[in-house]
């Protein structure tokens, strides 16, 4: 038995989610292939040892609700906090709108809105028609 108890350690909470993370970025990568821009599936892998490691031999494995719904949601927060700046900057220096389409294929069509500015281009919506 583990003489630290992962719901009051502050360490050993930080240490969970940075290896909950570096797993749950391995487990995409591997579900939808390399991203443009994203690190090489190898890198991410051992990124993921990397992060088990530091936690210790009692990491809890996590289960596809802790993977995927809380971590999301904490990315989604993330955006929205980076575009608030952004939106300052395009209402300053101005921005253009930008939108792509593609179906995929059962025939569904998506459309991807972006802001496209100065500092860089940002996603912002997609829409399913």
């Amino acid at each position: 038995m583990s003489l630290i108890n992962p719901k009051t350690d502050k360490l050993v909470k930080r240490l969970t989610i940075a290896a909950t993370i570096t797993a749950s970025y391995f487990l995409l990568t591997a579900d939808y292939g390399p991203q443009p821009n994203a690190l090489d599936p190898l890198e991410s892998f051992g990124d993921m040892i990397v992060g088990i490691g530091s936690y210790g031999s009692h990491l809890p494995v996590p289960i596809y609700h802790a993977l995927r719904v809380p971590l999301l949601k904490n990315e989604v927060e993330y955006n929205y906090k980076l575009m608030k700046g952004h939106k300052e900057q395009w209402k300053e220096h101005g921005c253009s709108i930008m939108s792509d389409s593609w179906t995929d294929r059962k025939q569904q069509c998506i459309i991807n809105f972006l802001v496209n500015s100065a500092a860089w281009t940002m996603f912002v919506k997609s829409i399913d028609l």
